[in-house]
């Protein structure tokens, strides 16, 4: 079992079949305080966000050891096999002051949590990824969060290569998350544009469910049933910096968790803004 997953720009991956691992630098201390306004209680597993951007992955934990990698590209953190998944989503763009002389009008996105699904039993999530060619997102590869022996095993899959970029040394968090790191990783492709397109959630008994996520700045977390249930929030807010129209109609996409919602698709405004020769290439 891994007590914990950390991710570094500077690991070296280890050859195929050796577990490279980075010892300890620092351990937090337990705590089992649960009041109102008191730290959240460490457990063995511990929320995963998976967001656009191009494809990132943030892993909370209660330790900063150890790092987990087998083969170049396939990462391991603590799981349960009994989780419940929510989602953010855009949902609308409404306008904001914008500064003195500014002709363009200027808005921001308008967020939305929902309840991808409730808490079941998960074998499997497959995260479709899309690349952007010609104008638009095509199915590029998956990344699979495959659950086995209290862990979950990411990897990319597919005929199309995806890797491991680089990962963001532990960070440790405070005020409710005290005792807690946080740790991001990326995966993506040279200088591919890529985008969650959909995921697939395989339970251990029924039918698969498939739920789109092609906004351009969507983000999914699995939520084990061993943490303790209290308020959430999406730390990384996604498309911050974007600059929207409010006045332009976005295509809608129908997110049908298990309250559905209709989220907005700015992926194109996305490409335009933070790689504007791309579009000119096309």
């Amino acid at each position: 079992m891994i007590a914990r997953i950390v991710f570094c720009t500077a690991l070296v991956a280890a050859p195929q079949g050796q577990t490279a691992r980075v010892p300890s630098t620092s351990q937090a201390t337990p705590t089992t305080d649960n009041l109102p306004g008191a730290a959240i209680p460490r457990h063995i597993a511990e929320p995963i966000v998976i967001r656009d951007s191009s494809v990132k992955i943030d892993i909370y934990s209660t330790s900063d050891t150890p790092v987990v990698i087998e083969k170049p590209d396939t990462i391991v953190a603590n799981g349960a096999n009994t989780n419940k998944g929510t989602l953010l989503v855009p949902t609308r763009v409404v306008p904001v002051k914008g500064g003195p002389g500014r002709k363009t009008p200027v808005g921001k996105l308008r967020l939305t949590t929902a309840v991808a699904h409730p808490m079941i039993s998960i074998r499997r999530y497959v995260y479709e990824v899309e690349r952007f060619e010609r104008d638009k997102f095509i199915p590029y590869a998956e990344l699979e969060f495959q659950y086995a022996d209290f862990s979950w095993r990411i990897s990319p899959r597919g005929p199309n290569p995806l890797q491991l970029i680089g990962c963001g040394a532990p960070v440790a968090l405070s005020g409710a998350w005290a005792n807690h790191f946080q740790s991001t990783c990326e995966f993506g492709y040279r200088d591919l544009h890529l985008r969650l397109g959909s995921v697939t959630i395989e339970r251990s008994n029924g039918v698969p469910l498939k739920m789109d996520l092609g906004t351009g700045c969507s983000e999914f977390r699995i939520e084990p049933i061993i943490h303790p249930p209290h308020p959430l929030t999406f730390d990384h807010s996604p498309c911050s910096n974007l600059r929207l129209d409010p006045k332009m109609r976005y295509p809608a996409v129908k997110v049908k968790g298990a309250h559905p919602i209709t989220a907005i698709d700015v992926s194109i405004e996305k490409v335009k803004q933070t790689n504007p020769a791309r579009l000119d290439q096309q």
